[in-house]
């Protein structure tokens, strides 16, 4: 159950600043200010990306890359 919130929770906070003037990457190619780089992109969506990593890799596969 906790990662079904955890998907509802993306997609109701992340979505929105996806299609927003604020949308970036998850890792830019550059930046201007450091202070107004972490935003919820970089907390939640990265660690989303990190997490499907996971799951495609496995856990060694994981741990080797």
């Amino acid at each position: 159950m906790r990662r079904i919130e955890n998907i509802r929770l993306l997609r109701q906070n992340q979505f929105p600043e996806d299609a927003g003037p604020t949308a970036h990457p998850v890792r830019p190619v550059s930046y201007e200010e450091m202070n107004n780089f972490y935003t919820m992109t970089v907390y939640e969506k990265g660690a989303e990306v990190v997490r499907m990593y996971h799951t495609l890799l496995g856990g060694e596969g994981f741990q080797k890359a």
